[in-house]
């Protein structure tokens, strides 16, 4: 094996390499597979010789592949999935460890997709409680995340849009209120911490801790301006498909309605998100079926 210089490697075992920067290149070794990591791919040697040049900041990763080389492209899939169509007590997660226990006020209803659905009474056991992810302190479990964040549900809301009243769609914290992740619907005035900096009425609200930067929330007012929906319009009884994300190549973080962007905030590329750890309460109020990848 021959590196360049300032070239950055993980050895994960004896066969098994990640290269995070710089060049490697691989003699063939017969009988000898060696497994290694690029961005977005791996890539088996299967006893052949084997380059990969990251040099290129501004080019694509460079493949120099031997006769035996096999690439398996990284595919995108959610860390945690409830569709809410099984028929037991739980709440499964199709995807991950993060099964859903439901509270005395979440009862189950017909869906819009699939068969299941929960309505909620907005009372305090309004939730659907689904744990830590494994998370025992910030950064760990299956709600930390590292290169960005994306929150989905299909909801048909009923929040009232009185002041200080929240709906929550998705909330992941303890007790730290600063290391939360959240999506919910607000009304509430003074806050410090809104980026883009404001004053709103009604609103979908994303917060999340950025390092570097500190918990933010992003809002989506709800006045019917700029191509926005009102509250009002939200409530006239049909679905909502509602995603908020955050790419940390990128920094940008974002709101959408049925698949259009309504709100967005720039962070400096780069800036990643503290999240994880144990769990406070609850996957709760609204939601219908969500996605957390």
């Amino acid at each position: 094996m021959f590196l360049t210089a300032n070239t950055h490697i993980k050895f994960f075992n004896h066969n098994e390499i990640r290269l995070t920067q710089g060049k490697l290149s691989i003699e063939p070794l017969s009988n000898n597979n060696i497994i290694l990591h690029g961005p977005n791919f791996t890539l088996h040697s299967n006893g052949g010789a084997l380059a990969l040049d990251l040099t290129q900041a501004h080019l694509n990763p460079i493949v120099q592949s031997g006769e035996n080389t096999m690439l398996i492209p990284s595919r995108w899939q959610p860390k945690h999935f409830w569709s809410f169509d099984s028929q037991s007590d739980r709440t499964i997660d199709s995807m991950g460890g993060a099964t859903g226990i439901p509270a005395a006020g979440a009862t189950r209803t017909t869906g819009l997709v699939g068969q299941g659905a929960f309505i909620f009474d907005n009372s305090a056991n309004a939730r659907i409680d689904v744990g830590s992810g494994g998370g025992t302190a910030p950064a760990t479990g299956s709600f930390s995340v590292t290169d960005g964040v994306t929150i989905e549900a299909l909801i048909r809301p009923e929040y009232s849009g009185k002041f200080k009243e929240i709906d929550v769609i998705f909330r992941k914290d303890k007790g730290d209120n600063e290391l939360r992740m959240l999506l919910s619907f607000q009304h509430d005035q003074g806050k410090n911490y809104l980026r883009p900096e404001g004053q709103f009425n009604e609103s979908l609200s994303f917060g999340l801790y950025i390092v570097g930067q500190g918990y933010h929330e992003l809002k989506l007012p709800l006045d019917g301006l700029k191509g926005r929906p009102t509250l009002a319009q939200l409530k006239q009884g049909d679905f909502h498909h509602i995603v908020a994300s955050y790419n940390v190549p990128t920094g940008l973080k974002a709101i959408y309605i049925n698949g259009e962007l309504l709100a967005s905030y720039q962070y400096p590329p780069g800036s990643k998100i503290l999240s994880g750890g144990p769990w406070d309460r609850h996957l709760s109020v609204i939601i219908r079926q969500s996605l957390v990848g």
